[in-house]
């Protein structure tokens, strides 16, 4: 073997490094000072280039590192394809009690840490069902194009003959989950009374003359039941809705 050049040219097997018995003197003492100085760079730490980190520069380094202390690394030194792969459709949060790492957050979680929007503060907003916008109580649920028409009565709506199908001293119940208007007109051939009905409570009476004709319009709410009461008979009934 050469008189070596580098520390990495030592072998861990004695036999395997020089010199050999059969070397002249001048090379013994060339080993032996190569030797010497390999021993002076462990002394003071200085292992061989190739195996200590740079401290500037472009290098690869192999297996893991564990740190005594928390390593300083500068703003903006990972790209966004560095960090650990995540689900589909999730963000990056944390729902555990307390400072730790970060988490996968699902929509429900994220809606859970919403705060409710209100008149006076940005937050999350709840639709309201038809019930809700129909009661006309609810302050913090927002109203849809299809509560819109439950609520408001023609948006969305036809006028539907009903005639045949009503009768007087009858009750019917609007079931349509919508503000429905009733346009009603009775007939005589002697003058008589009638009496316009909602849920029991009647709201309008007057006389319907002798052969002419008395009319009606009548708004009914949902689940509203409408009835009239009169010895005259249907002559037309019509609803919107």
């Amino acid at each position: 073997m050469p008189v070596p050049s580098s520390i990495n040219d030592l072998s861990t097997t004695p036999g395997s490094n020089s010199p050999a018995g059969s070397e002249s003197p001048a090379t013994f003492d060339d080993y032996m000072r190569t030797f010497a100085a390999f021993i002076a760079q462990l002394r003071d730490g200085k292992p061989d280039a190739a195996l200590a980190v740079l401290l500037a520069g472009a290098q690869t380094i192999t297996g893991a590192k564990t740190f005594s202390v928390t390593p300083v690394v500068p703003d903006a030194s990972f790209a966004f394809a560095k960090l650990q792969d995540i689900a589909t459709a999730r963000v990056l949060g944390r729902v555990t009690a307390g400072t730790g790492d970060i988490e996968e957050l699902t929509g429900a979680q994220i809606s859970a840490l919403l705060p409710a929007a209100s008149a006076t503060a940005q937050g999350q907003v709840e639709l309201s069902t038809n019930a809700e916008a129909q009661a006309g109580t609810d302050a913090v649920r927002a109203v849809t194009p299809a509560n819109l028409a439950a609520v408001v009565p023609g948006l969305g709506q036809t006028t539907q003959n009903l005639t045949g199908s009503r009768a007087a001293n009858t009750p019917y119940t609007n079931n349509t989950g919508r503000v429905r208007i009733a346009f009603i007109t009775v007939n005589a051939a002697a003058t008589t009374g009638a009496t316009v009905v909602l849920n029991g409570h009647s709201v309008l009476t007057t006389n319907v003359l002798s052969n002419l004709p008395a009319q009606f319009t009548v708004v009914i709410p949902p689940g509203m039941q409408i009835q009239i009461n009169t010895a005259s008979s249907i002559l037309s009934w019509w609803e919107l809705g």
